[in-house]
């Protein structure tokens, strides 16, 4: 007979609470609810596991209801999260689906507010987290329901982090010869000259500039910051091209038109921190012996280019990062003219504006509080 996960229920049920023969009538109410919300995760769970299962294709043998069998697909589904969407989460992102999600692609207005919304920055996370896996894992989203897929997604997100620092941290030599940056001294690509380096690093520093020069029109136009995002692409020798254009595949591949995302840019940009503050050994939202808010920094810049996505310069950023990224690889980008002398030059030069006033402060009052 096949194990239809009644094994698994006879497990639970073993460790309900069970009210002796001198219970009261509230302890007894009290436990039959505990029950049934029990037996309720207990179906959730279950039917998960059996589609999941069922949908397993390439083995042989009879797929059983095993709570392990999503893991495989989680982790890429959750280092890729990381990399493209957020780089951490709060356990408040893990719930239900929002029936009405705050729009992802609204107009600039909308986008600060929900920047400045701790509630519906956490909505808006929680619908990208749903449109970001397959449909026969969002049962397991919520974590009130089934807190295992959170608690293993937020451990591969980790992973995810770790593994992209890493790759950075060997490939950073490389990367100055190819951007022909060998010889600047590694302080100056955190600080301009005359800075004072007991602060924390500026929120954009001379590497995120063209030229090491400050000067909005060259923001996040270094060739040496999308270099960057390719260490997980090039495989290293012992790898061979094969598990490179594995991972290639994971985390950039899907990519919808195949150019990087926001998101994306903004990740590479506090690894680009980590990476170069070489004071911390754990990726987190704030560094434990640096003190740099990676989380904090990442905000901002997110929330900039975000609001101003629809300019010519930050479609040129998008542009100028994702054909160095995706360099000899087919795919599909927008088309049109990219330049400044478009008819938008009002706003691009808003933009550049809102570049050279970029703070720590310019993030929501609610959002950091959250720890999002």
């Amino acid at each position: 007979m096949e194990d239809d996960g009644q094994g698994e229920v006879e497990v639970i049920l073993r460790t309900f609470n069970i009210p002796g023969a001198d219970a009261t009538v509230d302890e007894l109410r009290e436990a039959l609810r505990d029950t049934q919300l029990q037996l309720a995760r207990t179906q959730v769970e279950l039917r998960a596991y059996q589609t999941i299962a069922q949908t397993t294709s390439g083995s042989k043998k009879k797929p059983q209801a095993n709570p392990h069998n999503y893991l495989d697909a989680v982790q890429a589904l959750a280092k890729s999260f990381a990399l493209m969407h957020e780089p951490w989460l709060s356990a408040a992102v893990f719930a239900a689906r929002p029936a009405d999600g705050p729009p992802a692609h609204g107009t600039a207005e909308e986008i600060d507010a929900i920047f400045k919304s701790s509630k519906l920055y956490i909505n808006l996370l929680t619908c990208t987290l749903y449109e970001h896996i397959p449909v026969k894992f969002h049962s397991l989203v919520d974590a009130s329901s089934f807190p295992g897929f959170k608690d293993n997604f937020l451990k591969y997100m980790s992973i995810g982090r770790s593994n992209f620092v890493e790759r950075l941290k060997g490939s950073w030599e490389k990367l100055q010869t190819e951007s022909d940056m060998k010889k600047t001294p590694e302080q100056f690509l955190l600080y301009f000259p005359g800075d004072d380096k007991s602060k924390l690093p500026l929120l954009s520093p001379p590497i995120f500039y063209s030229g090491l020069k400050k000067d909005a029109k060259g923001w996040l136009l270094n060739p040496i910051l999308p270099l960057s995002a390719m260490p997980p692409v090039r495989p290293r020798q012992h790898q061979g091209p094969r598990k490179g254009k594995a991972y290639f595949k994971d985390i950039w591949g899907h990519v919808e038109h195949q150019e990087l995302t926001i998101e994306s840019i903004s990740f590479v940009l506090i690894a680009i921190f980590f990476v170069l503050s070489d004071k911390d050994t754990s990726f987190e939202e704030k560094g434990k012996t640096s003190h740099i808010p990676y989380q904090a920094h990442f905000d901002p810049h997110k929330t900039r280019l975000m609001k101003y996505r629809n300019t010519p310069r930050v479609r040129n950023i998008i542009r100028f990062w994702s054909d160095i990224v995706f360099a000899g690889v087919s795919r599909a980008v927008t088309e049109g003219p990219l330049n400044d002398s478009d008819a938008e030059a009002a706003s691009d030069e808003e933009f550049a504006q809102a570049m050279e006033e970029l703070s720590l402060g310019d993030v929501g009052d609610g959002h950091d509080d959250e720890g999002i």
